[in-house]
């Protein structure tokens, strides 16, 4: 199968955007503070600090995630379960263990059910699991009636339960180890965009770049309404599964458009060490609390910069082997049970 240009890029940014959305916007918080500024340009500059929608960037790595699990099997009659089980869980949970380990170091993996930004990680372990069921399921069932069975589901479940979610602040973790139930859909949505995306059109540069700032605008408004809507209605979890409709259109427009232009090298180099990035940020924080660095209310920059150094060592030490390894183990078990099969 080819390669799809420009989802690292995409990647990379999302993994920018929950780091921004966890720290905050460098200087934004003294601007807030400074006497001279006031009125519009304050209200200006709160909105401003509500552009990074981390949660929103997690539904757009679902959406991805699901379209990379999906794209090399959509023409296949089965999967090797071995060697697809040692590929990817090896390949997810290796660094995962890792970047937990170093987290509880420093007193910054959060709590049970969440874990910090490990809930999403623990989902797509689970979507990883039962993918090769999705897979003969939709060998007789589109993809669509089972995004639209996931969504039932999904919807289903929160209506049952509003006080998790009143309880947990309206975040997209509420349901503890059943968030896997509430992110499903959004990673079916990634499934079907693999083999759906080559039905739309190329779209101009005008186009993409509108399309862009929807997503970012609505990304904002999204995370005004979950904070200052009386409602469980504007959590998280309802909210973000509707955005992630959306988001699968215009990720399908991004992948045609790059089709077409090459993306950035810089952003597409990210790409490879975003999840790296996306697991040991909250590290950075904790390093800094462990060893009292600084006044942690003016050290946005510092610490957004220390995580980018950090994220990057942490690829080369530990998620670059694992990718190597995971291939490896997963090439041995293929070619064993050729053999098998042969004799």
């Amino acid at each position: 199968m080819k390669r799809i240009k420009g989802l690292d890029s995409i990647r990379f940014i999302c993994a920018i955007y929950v780091l921004l959305g966890h720290f905050g916007i460098p200087f934004i918080p003294n601007l807030m503070k400074n006497p001279n500024i006031d009125g519009l340009l304050l209200n200006l500059i709160k909105v401003f600090s509500l552009t990074f929608n981390g949660p929103a960037a997690v539904i757009v790595f679902f959406i991805i995630s699901g379209f990379c699990i999906n794209y090399p099997y959509q023409h296949e009659k089965k999967i090797d379960l071995l060697p697809y089980y040692s590929r990817r869980l090896l390949r997810i949970g290796i660094p995962a263990i890792a970047a937990a380990m170093i987290c509880y170091k420093f007193n910054s993996l959060g709590e049970f059910p969440d874990y910090g930004v490990f809930w999403s990680i623990i989902c797509e372990v689970i979507y990883y699991l039962i993918f090769p069921i999705l897979f003969y399921i939709r060998k007789r069932i589109k993809w669509q009636y089972i995004v639209i069975a996931a969504y039932i589901i999904c919807f289903t479940t929160l209506l049952l339960n509003p006080g998790l979610l009143i309880a947990r602040s309206n975040d997209y973790p509420a349901m503890g180890i059943f968030t896997w139930v509430i992110g499903l859909p959004c990673w079916l949505l990634g499934c079907w965009l693999s083999e759906n995306y080559y039905r739309f059109t190329t779209p101009t540069v005008t186009k993409i770049w509108v399309l862009r700032f929807c997503m970012i605008t609505g990304a904002l408004l999204l995370n005004i309404i979950k904070f200052h809507a009386p409602t469980v209605f504007a959590s998280n979890c309802y909210m973000l599964n509707i955005f992630a409709i959306p988001g699968t259109m215009w990720l399908a427009y991004e992948i045609m458009y790059f089709e077409h232009v090459n993306p950035s090298s810089l952003l597409e180099k990210g790409g490879k060490w975003s999840y790296s990035l996306y697991i040991i940020h909250p590290a950075t924080i904790g390093f800094f609390i462990y060893y009292k660095i600084g006044d942690l209310t003016n050290m946005q920059l510092p610490i957004l910069t220390c995580s980018l150094v950090f994220a990057y060592i942490f690829y080369l030490v530990i998620e670059k082997p694992s990718h190597k390894f995971s291939s490896f183990v997963s090439k041995k078990l293929r070619t064993r049970s050729k053999l098998v099969l042969h004799n």
